[in-house]
């Protein structure tokens, strides 16, 4: 069975076009990609010093590897995935090569936020890909821990350095959601309004219990192997039972469904090492976050059958936000992927939200 991007199939924006970058210890302004109709996409590098951590830890020099897609006169809107996300969320035709993680929803075939939008999407602290992560020169050993609002914060520093006076909405989902929540508070009156999609305040219980699993997994084989083993347990929640009897149930021996899971992990360990896997599930599972207080006008979209972050997580956590806008349930048979799968509905979704039409 052919994969493809709802199969999580992205690959490291390091693949892509190159050099992305001249020197990764300089500062940099923004560079020059691809243009196409007046849309630009520029991918650059900024260097920070002194980076302070949520946690107790510090950075002593920090890079953050960015991209910008869109008029440059055009309102900003940020893009926030999974961990497994990178800057590449989505790209222009003129750009050949790979296609954006979320280009389904995003690109031209769907929202085309490029059309109206500047998107604004990068790498995050601590993964794999050209923002610093570990095992990076000159960063502390263990790498430190990293929270959402660490990431939140360092959005806020690159739209800084951009002069991004106003950020026209943050469009999230799973991990990106939990860091547009501190979005919301660090942005405070910046930000016009917040789309957020599979995640909620704090974790369920069960994926707490899952990603526990995982962990030990990476402790006891630390290396590709134990990389791809939880990444393939992880690839179960991800997805629906429902769906994989669909695909898999006619196969008795179970080979189809164990080579798909061994393809998912090995794939991923070819651009995650295990401390970084950590780090980003560490992060998630530390989240907590009080909406009580948000001014922001937020739109929730949770899916049916999520299994990480189920609608009653959700709905708790839509009752606790005073400038909640809407409210949907996507009915699906994807689970917590369904932000991947479901592109024309999601798509739909943005053009209802981005365009300030009522529910």
């Amino acid at each position: 069975m052919p994969l493809t991007h709802d199969d999580r199939t992205a690959a490291s924006p390091s693949a892509f076009a190159t050099p992305v970058f001249s020197d990764p210890a300089t500062a940099m302004g923004p560079r020059q990609g691809s243009r196409r109709g007046g849309r630009a996409a520029i991918e650059s590098l900024l260097t920070l010093t002194a980076f302070p951590l949520d946690m107790g830890g510090r950075l002593a020099r920090l890079r953050a590897a960015y991209r910008l897609v869109g008029h440059e006169r055009a309102p900003t809107v940020v893009v926030l995935g999974g961990i497994s996300a990178h800057r590449r969320a989505v790209t222009l035709a003129s750009e050949g090569g790979e296609a954006g993680w979320w280009q389904g929803v995003l690109g031209e075939e769907g929202a085309d936020l490029c059309a109206r939008y500047r998107v604004l999407s990068l790498d995050w602290l601590g993964g794999p890909d050209g923002t610093t992560g570990p095992g990076d020169e000159a960063c502390p050993e263990p790498f430190p821990a990293v929270t959402t609002r660490d990431q939140a914060r360092l959005v806020v520093r690159l739209l800084d350095h951009l002069g991004v006076a106003h950020v026209h909405a943050v469009v999230s989902a799973s991990y990106g959601g939990m860091v547009a929540q501190h979005l919301c508070t660090e942005l405070r009156g910046r930000l016009g309004r917040a789309i957020i999609m599979g995640c909620a305040h704090r974790p369920d219980a069960m994926a707490l219990a899952r990603r526990h699993i995982q962990r030990e997994i990476l402790a006891l084989v630390d290396d590709a192997r134990g990389v791809a083993l939880a990444r393939a347990l992880a690839m179960t929640t991800y997805r629906t039972g429902a769906e994989f009897n669909r695909r898999f149930g006619g196969d008795e021996a179970g080979a189809s469904l164990a080579g798909y899971l061994d393809y998912q992990g090995r794939k991923f360990a070819r651009r995650f090492n295990a401390q970084s896997y950590a780090c980003l599930i560490d992060s998630i599972d530390a989240h907590r976050f009080d909406p009580t207080g948000l001014s922001t006008l937020l739109s929730l979209l949770g899916f049916s059958t999520d299994e990480l972050c189920p609608p009653a997580l959700m709905r708790a956590f839509a009752g606790c936000i005073p400038a909640l806008r809407q409210f949907d349930v996507l009915e699906t048979p994807f689970g917590h992927d369904a932000f991947l799968c479901e592109k024309e509905r999601v798509a739909a979704f943005l053009h209802k939200t981005l365009d300030g039409e009522s529910s």
